[in-house]
């Protein structure tokens, strides 16, 4: 059986500052900057409203006007990486981390806060 134990901060204690952003260490995200003109900070900690421990994470929409024209990005966490091509304004995210087994259970703790006509999805993709 896999445990939560195989994955690497899942309950998001660990943070590093990797330049513009402060990241939850082992994971991607969909926080990017371009050249410090426009930045995307869509993934924070959260430490003032958690399941347990110190910390949890937030994941946000966040839409910027750049040159003109809107930009959303998702707030998006993998465990492989995020990448962004902004020429043809397409992101997609690669790798991630081996697994041995199938999962027998996927659980967790959220809270969702819709604002609007808001969605959310989640996710677990295995190949």
């Amino acid at each position: 059986m896999l445990t939560s134990q195989n994955l690497s901060n899942y309950i998001f204690e660990q943070w590093d500052n990797s330049g513009a952003f402060n990241e939850p260490l082992g994971w991607g995200t969909s926080n990017f900057s371009v050249i410090s003109v426009i930045s995307f900070n869509t993934v924070t900690e959260e430490t003032s409203d958690t399941y347990s421990g110190n910390s949890s994470i937030r994941l946000e929409t966040i839409t910027k006007n750049a040159s003109g024209n809107d930009v959303k990005v998702v707030g998006l966490l993998t465990l492989g990486t995020f990448d962004v091509n902004l020429a043809t304004r397409e992101a997609v995210v690669n790798g991630g981390i081996p697994m041995a087994k199938k999962p027998n259970i996927f659980s967790g703790y959220y809270k969702y806060s819709p604002v609007g006509i808001d969605s959310c999805i989640m996710s677990i993709i295995l190949t």
